[in-house]
């Protein structure tokens, strides 16, 4: 029997339309292991919190030279709100709660879920644009993208960058609404 699982080398992953020129890119990365759940117990992970998450798509350079993705945001694993349609007494979603019977990602009060993936990590990442646009409403996209991939933190487990995993680096918000300009300043 064949395996196509082993041997192989993940890269040049990021599809359409993550590979497009106007669109910031944004991988994965381990930042919880573990939490209380609604079973009244720890769960718990045995991966390495700050390294790129296994299911994170690597990328690389294009043939053009630009690197995708752009930078890693967290997302294994993000705790936000769980929906009200999601609890075992919903006829909402179909028989689909969307969480429910999933007690070890649910936290104990019932109103939260532990999730990952890239749906968790980009809208981390839109959450700090936002902020940033907030300093300066007047900042374009490839501003944006400047001010992230520059501010972004590499070294250690990110290596040096840019690079097929992480792009530029671990987004670091603090550093990039510091290095966001008033309004008519220049973008360094």
């Amino acid at each position: 029997a064949a395996d196509f699982g082993r041997g192989g080398v993940k890269s040049g992953m990021v599809g359409s339309p993550g590979n497009a020129n106007n669109v910031i890119t944004v991988g994965a990365y381990n930042f919880r292991k573990n939490w209380k759940n609604m079973a009244g117990t720890e769960t718990m992970f045995t991966f390495d919190v700050g390294e790129i998450s296994d299911y994170s798509s690597p990328g690389g350079r294009r043939r053009d030279g630009v690197v995708k993705p752009d930078i890693a945001a967290p997302a294994t694993y993000t705790i936000s709100p769980l929906s009200g349609a999601s609890v075992p007494t919903s006829k909402v979603c179909g028989g689909n709660h969307m969480g429910a019977g999933m007690e070890k990602f649910i936290t104990p009060d019932g109103k939260y879920i532990a999730w990952q993936g890239t749906s968790a990590s980009s809208p981390y990442a839109a959450g700090v644009i936002a902020l940033m646009l907030q300093k300066n409403p007047t900042l374009d996209a490839e501003q944006v993208r400047t001010i992230i991939t520059k501010s972004a933190k590499s070294g250690g487990v990110i290596g040096g960058v840019p690079n097929a995993a992480w792009g530029y680096g671990m987004l670091d918000p603090a550093a990039a609404i510091r290095a966001t300009p008033a309004p008519g300043a220049p973008v360094k």
